[in-house]
Parts: structure tokens; sequence; C-alpha cells
């Protein structure tokens, strides 16, 4: 009898799970006191030139690094070792082309956008992040080399020594140019750290390269296939799976761009400064949505483990272990994004205050309202992510571009409404939001299914998982004003979490939400 062994798709996503876990708590930890160094004055200026930043940093990162993980483990899986190393050759060139043709583009016209962006104190935020353009691309070739071929330990280390030189530089720079130059140079210097960070992470994945370059040499000597890539089909061959993702990729920044336009022309309309347009931004784009990316590190990791094992069953026909792999994927994801966005719910409040603690009370009682209405759209993002990647996978990346359209026309329609009524105001976006994420969600849930003829019957085990969800945020909340009558903010907040998470996952077993099966492969 074959002797079980750890599931490789839960080992891959533990390692990934800790990694991201680490980046965002290095990321919390330099985001909170930049937040409470700048205020959301700053925030606002730092955040409006991201959507800039993320659209040229998708269209060269977003598609490329999938289509080589992608390649990479299918030509593995099939003995065509030189193949797949050709595949990593090429699409270093094409990462280096690309990230040296985005920063030239930002460094001409900075001027241009920001005016467009009608946030001209932003443009200091904006030529800070151009280095990053150049080195983010090149990580983001190696980290797809490393995820095709299972080794998701180079790509692990090099996000945490991002995120540690991103910190270090990113609050040293910000304080100083806080104390000579104002709010709007500082605001640029905290960007900086995101470049000094892809610097450093592209080194360290650039050394591990090195260091291992004559085993990579060794294993091709083991590729008795005799397939040959052509250097035109390895380029057709990336492109052909990279362009529709890129293009998937470069919706949800073009919707936050197209957003800043629309809540800023929109809260100006009904009556708000600029000003004041720029703190409710802030508070919307620079301060919940932060916390709400925050759980995102789990679903992100199952997204990156499971193309190239989706990919790699598929090539070999192994239908079983593909649609097992596939269930696991997004039951997990149910299992951890709806207890998130319920304890989001029912401790806003209380978490935005402790987290956001220099702020106004307005700003604090802003961002939790946003933090509240935001929370729901975690659900849907999360499964959004666990699909497209399926999607991906199964060689139909054309099916989230399309979904995802769907959704942010809506989302443009109602953030264009709902923001321009007084009542709703900035709130009219974060509702907005989630109303795009649900259908571009069902829609990639649907097509998943027809596409391989399968049914996963995921309706009554979510269901379980919100019936637990929800309790847990009731007992959560309940606590929290029981504790705050005798306790600090901290404690009280912290012991409901504790309480929250024993809930949650004492639940969670007795239900039979999470089987030790799960964890192993047959």
């Amino acid at each position: 009898m074959e002797k079980k062994k750890t599931n490789k798709f839960f080992k891959n996503t533990f390692i990934l799970v800790i990694a991201g876990i680490l980046v965002k708590i290095i990321g919390a930890v330099y985001r909170i006191p930049i937040t409470n160094i700048i205020m959301d004055t700053g925030i606002g200026y730092y955040q409006a030139a991201y959507p800039v930043y993320q659209i040229l940093l998708t269209i060269s990162t977003a598609g490329l690094p999938i289509a080589v993980a992608k390649l990479v483990s299918e030509n593995y899986a099939l003995g065509r070792i030189k193949a797949a190393h050709k595949v990593f050759r090429e699409s270093t060139k094409l990462m280096f082309i690309l990230g040296i043709a985005s920063a030239l583009f930002v460094y001409v016209f900075s001027h241009q956008i920001v005016g467009f962006l009608q946030n001209e104190n932003s443009w200091y935020s904006l030529v800070a992040l151009i280095p990053a353009l150049v080195f983010a691309p090149l990580m983001s070739s190696f980290r797809g080399f490393y995820q095709g071929k299972d080794n998701m330990v180079p790509t692990a280390i090099s996000q945490v020594i991002e995120q540690l030189f991103k910190l270090i530089f990113g609050l040293i720079l910000t304080k100083y140019a806080l104390s000579m130059y104002g709010v709007a140079v500082a605001a640029g210097a905290a960007q900086s750290g995101g470049s000094i960070g892809a610097f450093f992470g592209f080194l360290f994945l650039l050394i591990v390269f090195l260091f291992n370059f004559k085993s990579y040499k060794a294993e091709e000597k083991l590729d008795e296939s005799g397939f040959i890539y052509a250097d035109k089909e390895v380029i057709r061959n990336i492109l052909s799976i990279a362009v529709p993702i890129t293009i998937g990729a470069s919706i949800n920044p073009l919707m936050d761009f197209i957003d800043t336009k629309l809540v800023f022309m929109r809260l100006t309309d009904i009556g708000y400064t600029m000003s004041q347009a720029n703190d409710m931004f802030g508070w919307l784009k620079g301060m919940a949505t932060t916390l709400i990316n925050m759980p995102q590190a789990i679903s992100i990791a199952l997204s990156m483990s499971i193309v190239p094992l989706v990919s790699a069953y598929m090539v070999k026909k192994d239908n079983e272990k593909m649609h097992q792999t596939i269930f696991t994927g997004l039951k997990f994801t149910c299992l951890f994004a709806f207890p998130c966005a319920l304890g989001f719910i029912a401790l806003s409040k209380p978490i935005i205050s402790l987290i956001y603690y220099n702020n106004s009370p307005e700003a604090i009682n802003g961002t939790a309202e946003l933090l509240s209405i935001l929370s729901i759209s975690l659900i849907f993002l999360c499964l959004i992510q666990i699909l497209t990647a399926i999607l991906q996978a199964v060689g139909k990346p054309e099916k989230p571009v399309k979904n995802l359209v769907i959704g942010s026309i809506v989302k443009i329609i109602l953030t264009y409404i709902l923001t321009g009524i007084t009542f709703f105001n900035v709130k009219g976006a974060a509702i907005s939001t989630n109303a795009a994420f649900l259908v571009a969600m069902i829609l990639n849930y649907i097509d998943l299914e027809k596409i391989l003829d399968k049914k996963y019957n995921l309706l009554f085990y979510t269901l379980k998982v919100l019936a637990v969800s929800i309790f847990m945020a009731i007992s959560v909340k309940v606590a929290y004003e029981l504790l705050s009558m005798r306790f600090s903010l901290l404690i009280s907040t912290s012991l409901s979490i504790s309480l929250g998470i024993i809930v949650y996952g004492g639940l969670a077993l007795l239900l039979k939400l999470v089987k030790i099966e799960d964890f192993i492969s047959k």
C-alpha cells in the first residue's frame, strides 16, 4: 500500500501562508505608523498615485509569472527540462523590457498623470515608485520559475525580505522627509520604501539562482524528451497565457484608477472640498482597504499553489486529483474568508481605533463604517482569486477577464450614482465594490463548473461556514461589549479576537468543516 504523504498543495500553501502572514504583519507594522505619521491627508497623496503604479506593474508582472509557472510545471511533468528552462530565460528578457518601458513612461509623463488625477501633491509618491517598476517584474519571473518547479521557499523568503527593507528604509525616509520638506514629500518617501524593498527582493532571488545554476545545468542532462522549443514558439506560448491574464489583472487597478477620479469628482459635486474628498478617499483606500487586504495572504497563497498543481494534473490527465485539489482549494477559501469578513464587521470600530489611534475621531468613525461595508467584499474577492487561478490553470484565462469586466461596469455605474448621493458619499464606492466582486465571483464559479463539466456542490458547505461565522461574530461582539466596560481597548479587542478564534476553530472541528484527511494525499 502506498504510504500517505503530506498533501503537496497544503505544503506549498503553508509555506506561502507563513510568508504571507509575515509580509502582512510587516506591512501593518509599516503602514500603521506611516498612517499615523503623515495622517489621512498624506495617505490621500500616497494612495492617489498607487493605482497608476498598479496598472503599469500589472501589465509587466500579472500574467507572465503565472504563464511561467504553468509552462514550467507542465514541461517538468512531461520530462522536458530544457524547455522549462528556456521558458524562464525568455520570460526574464521580456520582463526586463516591460519593466524599463513602464519606468520610462512614468518618468516622462508623471506631471500629466497627477494633473489628470487632480492631485498634484501625489507627484512625489508616483516618481518614488519608478525603480520598483524595473525590479518587481524581474522578481516575478524568478518567482514564476520556482513556483513551476514546485519550490515555494525562494518566493516566500523574497517576499519577506522585500517587506523588511521597505519597512526599514520607508520609515526612516518618511520621518526625515516630513521634518525637512512637508507631508507631500513625506508621502513620496513612504512610497520609496517599496522601490528599495523590490531591489533587495530581486537581489536575493538572483543570488539563489546563481547559487543553484550548476544543478540546473545538471538537470538538463536528464532530459531525454528530445523536445526543443523555438524562440518564437516560447514567446508565443508565454503570451498566449499571459496576455488574457494580464488584461484581467489590469482591470482591478484600472478600476481603482477610475474610482479615484470618480470619487473625487462626485464628492466635490455634492459640496465637499477637495481637501475633505482627499481625506475621505484616504479612509477608504488608505485605511479600510489596507485592512481588507491583510487576510488575503491566505487566498493568494492558495491561488499561487493551485496553478502548477492543477496544470500538472491536467496535462497528465489525472482528473481525480485535479478535481480533489480544486474542491479543497475552494473549500478552504470559504473556511477562512467568511470568519475574517464577519470578524471585521463585529469589531470594525475597536480595530480601527486601535490601529489608527493617532487619527481624528472623524477619521476613525468614517473608516470603521467603511470597513464594515467593505468586509463583505473580502469573501467575494478571496473566491474570485482562487477561481481565477483555477480557470487559468485549466487553460481558460479569458473567462475571469470577461467576468471582471462585467463586474467593473457594475462598479463604475454604482460608484457614480451612489457616491453622488449625500447620504452615501464615499460609502457608495464601498457598496459598489461589494456588488462588483459578487457579480464577478458568481460568473467565475458558473464558468468553472461548465468548463470542467463538474458540480462541486459547495452550497451546503458554504451555508455551514456562514452559520458558524455568524455565531462567532455575535460571540465576539458580545464579549467585546462586556470586556470594554472593565478593560482597555487593547485588552478588550485582543481577548475578543482570541475568543473568536477559539469559538470558530472549535465549531469547525465539531461540525467537521475541516478534517485531517484534507491534509494528506492518498
